[in-house]
């Protein structure tokens, strides 16, 4: 298990919360895939969509653009984000066919396969 942020306080963190649950995985200091040159079967993520306090849709078009360079064949990528974001277009787009799997009307679960 590979863990990134781009937030010094979010890695140290997920250090903290794996340590006191006993659990082991790499944290890397990472601006979306820029730190990061392996390769997954699967790829969580919850995206920021704020810069300030306008609504920045930067990180999701280059996330989902690098996402299928560390996907392996047959991967997957999860997405969580508020409901009213606009994610689906830019994960088909770039990643593959991709679909809602949970919507709470607050939020939505995208998958998207290779």
């Amino acid at each position: 298990m590979t863990m990134s942020d781009s937030s010094v306080i979010a890695v140290k963190a997920a250090e903290e919360t794996l340590k006191k649950n006993n659990m082991k995985a790499q944290v890397v200091f990472s601006d979306v895939f820029e730190n990061i040159n392996d390769t997954f079967d699967l790829i969580l993520c919850n995206p920021p969509f704020h810069n300030g306090i306008t609504t920045d849709y930067t990180f999701i078009e280059v996330f989902a653009r690098d996402a299928k360079k560390h996907l392996n064949p047959g991967g997957e990528v999860y997405v969580v984000a508020n409901a009213f974001l606009p994610y689906q277009p830019p994960l088909e787009k770039n990643i593959g066919p991709t679909e809602v799997v949970a919507d709470d009307g607050k939020f939505k679960v995208y998958r998207s396969k290779m």
